[in-house]
């Protein structure tokens, strides 16, 4: 067989990918209880965080409820432009970033200081009793909380 040296050397590079393919192939079976336990992590990134993405389109549409967010006509960034040109835009801006900038500021201590006082309470039935007020907030909400407040503390009701 007369091959000259670059066929030859093609021919045993065919032959050779065959085997990487497999050799890749049995690397990656190798490690499937490793692609069992990147599904969940896989499946969660994909529904709360590349689905989602899917409503971004209804910021560049004229979205009717009817037509659904693939039907609805197109506008592009006529939203946005009617949104910086709204004469209250810098005022909301503003108060926006004050408020959140308050919350960081004092919402993010304030949890840590409270945990770090109720470690420094002796007695233990106090103790109980303001960690059970201070969680109530979260267990309930804060319409039914203002009824039991405006409730134990009417003096219009009589007993």
């Amino acid at each position: 067989m007369n091959v000259t040296y670059s066929n030859a050397k093609h021919v045993e590079s065919t032959r050779g990918a065959g085997r990487r393919r497999d050799g890749i192939l049995k690397r990656y079976a190798a490690k499937k209880y490793l692609f069992v336990m990147f599904l969940p992590v896989f499946l969660y990134y994909f529904l709360f965080h590349y689905a989602p993405m899917y409503g971004v389109l209804i910021a560049f549409q004229d979205y009717q409820f009817l037509k659904g967010a693939l039907r609805s006509p197109w506008v592009g960034l006529e939203h946005f432009k009617e949104l910086f040109a709204n004469e209250y835009f810098w005022v909301v801006l503003k108060n926006t970033l004050i408020i959140n900038s308050y919350k960081s500021l004092f919402g993010f201590p304030a949890p840590i200081l409270l945990a770090l006082l109720l470690n420094e309470i002796m007695q233990p039935v106090f103790k109980k009793i303001v960690q059970t007020v201070s969680y109530i907030p979260h267990f309930l909400s804060w319409v039914v909380l203002s009824g039991l407040v405006i409730e134990f503390l009417s003096p219009s009701r009589g007993p």
